[in-house]
């Protein structure tokens, strides 16, 4: 969230009640949006966002959606974050983004392009697993933070957005955000995802925003 201010350099992040900072912080831009509380209206703030926008709120001009999507995303995993716990325990491994990751993170990380094609997805009892649903052809690790999938057609980025206990159980929770695109740039999504990983290492989906 921080890269997504107006005057990044002004934020030094030590603890999580420095989060809180965010919230009011004015963004590096300002959008023009429809469908909000009050009809038509500008955020360039995450407070803005949470005070005023609907689910179905919208910049008034499509080219912007894709940013927009960006500090909506950013701003809600800021808010969890504010609100998740210190855990007790932790079985997050010290590298989550590997060329197996898709074997064994949840099939909802799978691209789905359609609300149709979402819960045909999520009915499917026989897919389990992220590659079951989008069989992966190649990855490459940008960082410990970030890495990007790729299947015929269809290109995903994911980067650890933060951890902490979001559930209550005193174990530790991931965020991570997953950026989807097609290769024919016809497509761009931007999702939430808080994921839960036990002792033995199976993954679970605790929310997606």
């Amino acid at each position: 969230m921080v890269d997504l201010l107006e005057s990044s350099d002004n934020f030094v992040l030590t603890s999580k009640a420095d989060l809180a900072q965010l919230i009011n912080a004015s963004w590096y831009a300002e959008f023009d949006v429809i469908n909000t509380r009050s009809g038509k209206s500008s955020f360039n703030t995450c407070q803005n966002l949470f005070d005023e926008s609907l689910s179905n709120t919208r910049t008034q001009q499509d080219s912007a959606y894709g940013a927009y999507l960006e500090f909506k995303t950013m701003c809600a995993a800021t808010k969890i974050l504010i609100n998740s716990r210190a855990s007790k325990a932790s079985y997050i491994p010290p590298t989550v983004f590997t060329e197996n990751t898709p074997n064994i993170f949840p099939k909802n990380l799978a691209v789905q392009t359609s609300t149709l094609e979402s819960k045909r997805l999520l009915k499917d009892s026989e897919i389990i697993s992220w590659s079951d649903a989008t069989p992966i052809t190649s990855y490459k690790r940008l960082s410990n933070e970030k890495a990007v999938y790729f299947n015929d057609g269809v290109i995903q980025e994911l980067e650890v957005v933060g951890t902490g206990d979001v559930n209550g159980d005193s174990i530790e929770d991931l965020l991570i955000v997953t950026r989807d695109s097609l290769n024919d740039g016809n497509y761009f999504n931007m999702r939430l995802f808080i994921l839960s990983v036990d002792q033995y290492g199976n993954w679970s989906l605790i929310k997606e925003l």
